[in-house]
């Protein structure tokens, strides 16, 4: 029995499905398909075909060369040469994002903010010349944001660990003509190193996973301590920690700087992450936090912030916000911190 499949060109060619063990043209169609998202050129159709042929390689061993090709990391990366870029113009200042960034640029697309209420945190305490501490920028609304608030005179230092992040960071800044803002592709934890991160291509977001946590799925990138990025810098004024759970070694790579510059912290606080892909208890954190602030204000999507004076006044605001939201333990809380004098 033969069965057929579709070229670029329409014509339907012949296929063996005798031998099961090795990659039929189907599969090299659809892997065309599904991994790069594009019918297949005449040329890699002839090609890949003699090569399945001459080493008689599995659909297994067939997928692995299509996700180990440059254009299937292109792809994953989110790189602009795959999917539309736009341009949002939005409060002040310009933003690139990407058209299937479900979690991030859709948002922003339909409602010209990101996350209002830490939005208002950081219009409300940046000032004209104040240095402000992006970690987790992500596709750099808040780096761009904060730079037109803090203005010629201040300065911004972003961290993003993403390639398909931080060329939209950078492709906004230049968009912007903001020259003020240093931008570093890594990721902030408690030592150098190297972090395993997992993402896909439908999203900006990232989660950076601990040693030992890390899936074969995995990328990596640069880790570096805040401590030693932030050193040459006279001052700083805001710090935004935004790392899906990785807040803790972040801020264990920082305490040097926390100590001299005793900046304000907006963090994100997510449990969940915190367990699942770092390996520490939350509790942990909110010690951290605690030691280095006089008080911590839990800022909700809506409604006035809430002033906690110890770790367990923040778990019960995350318990209750929990159960009301029907989150199932995966709820977080955006806190503001305010450093002891």
């Amino acid at each position: 029995m033969q069965t057929s499949t579709a070229s670029e060109s329409g014509e339907r060619r012949p296929l063996k499905s005798s031998d099961q063990t090795t990659a039929t043209d189907d599969d090299i169609y659809y892997a065309y398909r599904l991994l790069l998202g594009r019918e297949p050129d005449a040329q890699g159709w002839e090609d890949l075909r003699r090569i399945v042929a001459e080493r008689r390689l599995t659909p297994h061993q067939l997928a692995h060369a299509f996700m180990s090709s440059p254009e299937f990391a292109a792809r994953i990366a989110g790189s602009p040469q795959v999917g539309g870029l736009s341009e949002l113009v939005l409060d002040g200042f310009s933003l690139f994002v990407r058209a299937d960034d479900r979690d991030i640029g859709e948002g922003v697309s339909s409602t010209r903010v990101y996350e209002p209420h830490v939005t208002r945190v950081v219009r409300e305490l940046l000032r004209s010349g104040d240095t402000f501490v992006d970690v987790g920028a992500n596709i750099g609304y808040f780096t761009n944001l904060a730079a037109c608030l803090v203005g010629a005179s201040g300065f911004v230092l972003a961290l993003e660990p993403m390639d398909k992040n931080v060329q939209l960071i950078l492709r906004s800044l230049e968009r912007n003509a903001l020259t003020h803002v240093r931008v570093l592709a890594c990721a902030a934890s408690d030592r150098d190193g190297r972090v395993a991160m997992r993402t896909d291509p439908g999203t900006s977001n990232g989660q950076a996973m601990a040693t030992g946590m890390a899936d074969r799925q995995a990328m990596y990138a640069q880790a570096l301590r805040l401590d030693d990025v932030t050193r040459d810098l006279a001052r700083i004024d805001l710090v935004k920690l935004d790392i899906e759970g990785f807040e803790l070694l972040a801020w264990r790579g920082f305490r040097e700087g926390l100590a001299r510059h005793r900046p304000r912290v907006l963090t994100e606080f997510h449990p969940y992450c915190m367990t699942q892909f770092v390996g520490v208890r939350p509790e942990e954190y909110l010690v951290e936090i605690f030691d280095y602030g006089s008080a911590v204000d839990v800022v909700p999507t809506g409604g006035p912030r809430v002033r906690c004076a110890a770790p367990e006044d923040v778990m019960r605001q995350w318990f209750t916000l929990n159960e009301r939201t029907g989150a199932d333990g995966k709820y977080h809380l955006d806190l503001l911190i305010h450093p002891r004098s």
